[in-house]
């Protein structure tokens, strides 16, 4: 089946090529010219159109010693991956021995939401039980609370992701994603 398509696919090159042969050997030519100036060109053109066949061969050539480079229109390409992404995690550092920056972003849990007088405030909690008392700006080890929503139930932190890999181009060393925990009942 394979020597089949790679026959066909010589056949519809040369066929191509052919063609194209055709075409520039039966194109109309320029007009004579009056001047001497003039009937050098010509004759530049007539030798020009007279190496034509041997360029077409040579194309011909050259196309059918290609089919190895070239893929079957049919057959879906197999793509490698080109780009490369940079990659971003939390950065590594020391954590404070107390409080709320002890933990991840992703260990906490929020139990309650409410508003006091001049602003809202969510409780925490921590993997080992703790609670906590957070108001916007408090920081976590790896964020720190951007937005404390009474209708949506939600404590919005933005995370602080370090970039881990080679330097890539027009990409920054750290990065800060939205995160959301949810009320939990």
């Amino acid at each position: 089946m394979k020597k089949l398509r790679t026959a066909t696919d010589n056949l519809e090159s040369l066929l191509a090529v052919v063609s194209i042969g055709v075409i520039l050997l039966c194109a109309p030519q320029a007009p004579a010219a009056q001047d001497g100036e003039d009937n050098h060109q010509e004759q530049e053109n007539k030798s020009k159109v007279q190496q034509t066949p041997k360029d077409i061969e040579r194309l011909v050539m050259q196309v059918l010693a290609d089919t190895d480079k070239r893929r079957d229109p049919f057959v879906k390409a197999e793509r490698q991956q080109q780009r490369t992404v940079a990659t971003y995690e939390i950065q590594e550092r020391p954590r404070p021995q107390s409080g709320l920056g002890r933990y991840d972003i992703d260990e906490l849990d929020v139990t309650a939401i409410w508003k006091e007088t001049d602003r809202i405030v969510a409780m925490i909690r921590a993997p080992d039980e703790k609670l906590f008392v957070a108001n916007v700006g408090d920081e976590a080890f790896d964020g720190m609370i951007v937005e404390i929503s009474i209708e949506g139930k939600y404590v919005k932190f933005m995370q602080k992701l370090q970039r881990v890999g080679p330097q890539l181009p027009g990409q920054p060393d750290v990065k800060f994603e939205p995160k959301i925990v949810w009320l939990s009942r």
